[in-house]
C-alpha cells in the first residue's frame, strides 16, 4: 500500500494544471490514511483525525476524496436584471470561503443570478437529505458519496446598496421606486444618529456632534444680524418682535424621538415623556434669544404644542436657560401663542381670518402659525424682524421680514400653504421643495462628514412614508398600521421578479438533477421566505429580540409567505432540487419556524438551519469565524460551504433579502429580494 501511494504521488506530480499539487496530496493523504487490514465496518470511528490539505474533507468510512475550493482566474459576471447604479466598492469575495461583512458604498441591481460554470474547483462529499414529505433534518445527518461540483469565485461586486437616493418628500415615491431603490430605514437611522452623536440607545452626544456644530455656527451667524435688526426698529420707532417655535427650535426633543419614541410620534407618548423629562435647549439657541431680547426685540413663542401643554413649556424653557442676566423667564405667558385643543373654540382672529374650519374647529400648522404672525403684525403693532423654526410650516406663509431654518432630520412636518399666491412666493424662495435627494454611505458616516448639514440627511418621516407607500401600509380596524396583502408596489415588484426566478431555477435544477448531482435552493426565512412586515412595524422598526419572542413565539403571529416565493420553492422541487432553509433565527424559533411556513404554504424543507449563538465556540465545527463573535456572512457562507462540501449538495440558487444572506459564495445564483426595511451588513 505504501508503495501504491508513492506510485500515485508520482503521477499526481505529473499532472498539469492548477490543482496537481492539491491533487496529489490529498491522494497521499488520503491512501496513506487506509487501513493496512481488511475492512472495517467501525473505521469512521475509530480512525485518527489526520491533516489533509487545506479545503480537504477525509471521512474514514467512506474513503472518498472531498476536494476544495481552488479561487477561479476570473469570477464569472452576474445576470443582472438592471445595471448597477453606481460602480460597488466591495472586494470581490473568493469562494474559498466566508467573508467577514462591512459597509458598502457601491451600486445594486433587486434581482441578481450570478451564474458560475467555469474553472473547476473540486468536489463535495455526500450528505443525507430528506426525502420528500420527510421531517426536516437537524444538521450533522451521515455523508453519503456526492457528485463533483465545479465552483468559481463569486463576482460579489454588485452586491452592494445605492449610495444616491431622490425622494418626493410626500413619501408618494414608495409608489414607483424598487425596492432597493428606497432609502433603507436601517441606513437612514444609523446616518441620523450620526449626525447627533447618538449611539445605539438614541441618546445624542450633549458636547459635540455635527448637529451642535451647526447649530452653533448658524445662531453666531444670525444673532448679531437679528441683534442689528432688532436696534434698527427700535430707532424707526417701531415694535419688533422675534416669533420663535418650541420643539427642536428653542427645545431639543431628540432623545424623545429616537430613545424614547423610535421616531414613532404618538401624543400619548410625549405627554408621557413630558410628565418625567425636561428637554435641553437646542444648542445656541439660548444665547441668541437673550442678545436679541436685550437689542430690543419681544421674544414671542409660537408653537404647535396644545393649550394644555403651555405651563408645563413656559416652565420647561425657563428650566432650560431662557432668562435674562435678572433671572427672569424670556418666554412669558401673554406672548406665548400654544394651539387649541380640536373641540376648543377657535381664537377669535382665526375665525375672523375666515381659513380654517371653523365648523371642524381645525386649521392647518400653515394657516394657524401665518395667521397668527398676522394677527401680532396687524392687530398688536409688532414688526416681526425674524421667524425662526426647524420646519418650513413654522415659516410659510411669510408676515416677517425674514425667516431662519434650522436643521432637524428627525421629522418631517409638512401642510398646506395659505394660497397660491403665498406657495408661489415661498417656492421661489426654496421653502419645502417637493423632491428631496440624499447621498449617503451604508455604513451610516455620512452623517459625521466633514460640513454635513441637517437638511442634507434623509428625513425620517420622509423615508418612513415612502417606505409605508411601497407596502400600502394602512391602519387596519385595531388602529395598528399594517402591509396591504393584496395589492402594493412591494407585491408586485417581488411576484414579477419570483416569476421569472421560479422558471430559472427549476431549469437549474433540472439540469443539475440530470448530471447526477443532488441540487439544492437556500432560503433565508425572515423576509425572504416570511413576510415580516407587520411585525416591523408593530415594534416601529425599533428591533427587539424581547419583542420578537413576544411576537413570534409567546402570541404566535403566523407571518404569510414573501410573494410569489412559494411558487419558486415549488418549481424548484418540481426540478428535482431540495428546499434548505438557512437562517439567522436562534435555535429555540425551530418549530414556530416550521409552523409558520406550514402554515404559509411551504413544503417542509429538508433542512433548517438555525444559529445557535453569534460565539465561536457554540456554532457547529464547520462554521468559519474570524473573530470570536461571527458575523452572518460567515455563518451563512460557512453552511453554504459544508451543504456543498460535507453534504453533497450543489446549491443552484441562494434567496435572501439583505447582501449578507447572499456573500460569501457557494451557490451557482444569488437572487436579493427587495427589503428597505432593515439592514444587516
Amino acid at each position: 500500500m505504501i508503495l501504491l501511494a508513492v506510485v500515485l504521488i508520482a503521477v499526481g506530480l505529473a499532472v498539469r494544471g492548477r490543482r496537481r499539487t492539491a491533487v496529489a496530496a490529498s491522494a497521499a493523504c488520503l491512501l496513506a490514511l487506509l487501513p493496512f487490514t481488511g475492512p472495517d465496518a467501525n473505521a469512521s470511528a475509530n480512525a485518527p483525525q489526520r491533516d489533509c490539505p487545506a479545503g480537504y474533507h477525509y471521512d474514514a468510512s467512506k474513503a472518498h476524496k472531498a476536494a476544495g475550493k481552488a479561487p477561479a482566474s476570473k469570477p464569472a459576471g452576474p445576470a443582472k436584471s438592471q445595471p448597477a447604479a453606481a460602480p460597488g466598492t466591495d472586494a470581490k469575495a473568493p469562494n474559498n470561503g466566508p467573508v467577514a461583512g462591512g459597509g458598502e458604498t457601491g451600486g445594486q441591481t433587486d434581482v441578481q443570478a450570478g451564474a458560475q460554470t467555469d474553472n473547476p474547483a473540486g468536489k463535495p462529499v455526500g450528505g443525507q437529505t430528506g426525502k420528500e414529505g420527510d421531517s426536516p433534518q437537524q444538521p450533522g445527518a451521515n455523508p453519503a458519496p456526492a457528485t463533483p461540483v465545479d465552483r468559481p469565485a463569486a463576482d460579489e461586486s454588485w452586491m452592494s446598496v445605492p449610495r444616491t437616493y431622490t425622494l418626493q418628500a410626500d413619501g408618494s415615491s414608495g409608489k414607483t421606486l424598487a425596492g432597493d431603490e428606497i432609502l433603507n430605514w436601517d441606513i437612514m437611522k444609523k446616518t441620523v444618529r450620526a449626525y447627533y452623536g447618538a449611539g445605539a440607545d438614541g441618546v445624542a452626544n450633549k458636547t459635540s456632534s455635527p448637529y451642535i456644530s451647526e447649530m452653533t455656527a448658524l445662531t453666531a451667524q444670525k444673532t448679531p444680524e437679528i441683534a442689528a435688526a432688532c436696534k434698527a426698529a427700535v430707532n424707526a420707532g417701531e415694535r419688533p418682535a422675534v416669533v420663535l417655535d418650541t420643539d427642536d427650535t428653542t427645545l431639543w426633543t431628540y432623545d424623545m424621538e429616537d430613545s424614547y419614541m423610535h421616531f414613532f410620534f404618538s401624543q400619548a407618548k410625549q405627554d408621557a415623556y413630558f410628565a418625567e423629562h425636561m428637554l435641553p435647549a437646542t444648542p445656541g439657541m439660548v444665547q441668541l434669544v437673550q442678545e436679541v431680547r436685550a437689542s430690543g426685540c419681544e421674544i414671542i413663542g409660537l408653537t404647535g404644542r396644545k393649550d394644555n401643554e403651555k405651563a408645563h413649556t413656559l416652565e420647561n424653557l425657563r428650566v432650560a436657560g431662557y432668562v435674562d442676566a435678572a433671572g427672569n423667564p424670556l418666554f412669558t405667558p401673554d406672548l406665548f401663542f400654544t394651539k387649541f385643543v380640536v373641540g376648543a373654540p377657535l381664537p377669535d382672529y382665526l375665525v375672523a381670518q375666515g381659513r380654517c374650519d371653523t365648523k371642524a374647529g381645525k386649521c392647518t400648522t400653515v394657516q394657524y402659525k401665518a395667521g397668527t404672525r398676522e394677527y401680532l403684525r396687524d392687530e398688536r403693532g409688532y414688526r416681526i424682524v425674524a421667524n425662526i423654526g426647524d420646519q418650513w410650516s413654522d415659516l410659510q406663509g411669510g408676515r416677517a421680514d425674514s425667516w431662519i431654518k434650522l436643521p432637524n432630520p428627525s421629522y418631517y412636518l409638512p401642510s398646506p400653504n395659505l394660497d397660491a399666491e403665498s406657495k408661489a412666493h415661498d417656492d421661489a424662495a426654496g421653502m419645502d421643495p417637493a423632491t428631496v435627494t440624499y447621498t449617503v454611505a451604508a455604513d451610516g458616516s455620512t452623517g459625521k462628514a466633514a460640513g454635513v448639514r441637517g437638511d442634507s440627511i434623509p428625513n425620517v418621516d420622509v423615508v418612513k412614508a415612502t417606505i409605508r407607500q411601497y407596502y400600502a401600509a394602512h391602519r387596519d380596524d385595531t388602529g395598528k398600521m399594517v402591509a396591504n396583502r393584496e395589492d402594493s408596489p412591494y407585491i408586485r415588484e417581488t411576484k414579477a421578479k419570483h416569476a421569472a426566478a421560479a422558471q430559472d431555477v427549476r431549469g437549474k435544477c433540472a439540469a443539475a438533477a440530470a448530471r447526477g448531482e443532488k441540487p439544492a435552493i437556500v432560503l433565508d426565512m425572515d423576509d425572504t421566505a416570511l413576510w415580516m412586515y407587520d411585525m416591523e412595524e408593530t415594534m416601529e422598526f425599533n428591533f427587539s429580540p424581547a419583542f420578537q419572542e413576544q411576537y413570534l413565539k409567546t402570541d404566535y403571529h403566523s407571518m404569510p409567505a414573501v410573494p410569489g416565493m412559494v411558487d419558486v420553492v415549488q418549481e424548484a422541487r418540481a426540478g428535482g432540487c431540495d428546499f434548505i432553509g438557512l437562517t439567522g433565527r436562534s435555535e429555540d424559533y425551530r418549530d414556530v419556524t416550521l409552523r409558520n411556513l406550514s402554515e404559509a404554504g411551504y413544503p417542509a424543507p429538508t433542512q433548517l438551519f438555525l444559529k445557535a449563538s453569534s460565539k465561536r465556540e457554540k456554532l457547529p465545527s464547520y462554521v468559519s469565524c474570524e473573530k470570536e463573535k461571527c458575523t452572518t456572512v460567515e455563518f451563512k457562507s460557512s453552511t453554504r460551504r459544508h451543504l456543498e462540501n460535507d453534504l453533497g449538495y450543489r446549491i443552484v440558487a441562494n434567496f435572501g433579502d439583505q447582501y449578507s444572506d447572499l456573500r460569501g459564495g457557494y451557490a451557482d445564483s444569488a437572487y436579493k429580494i427587495p427589503n428597505p426595511t432593515y439592514y444587516l451588513p
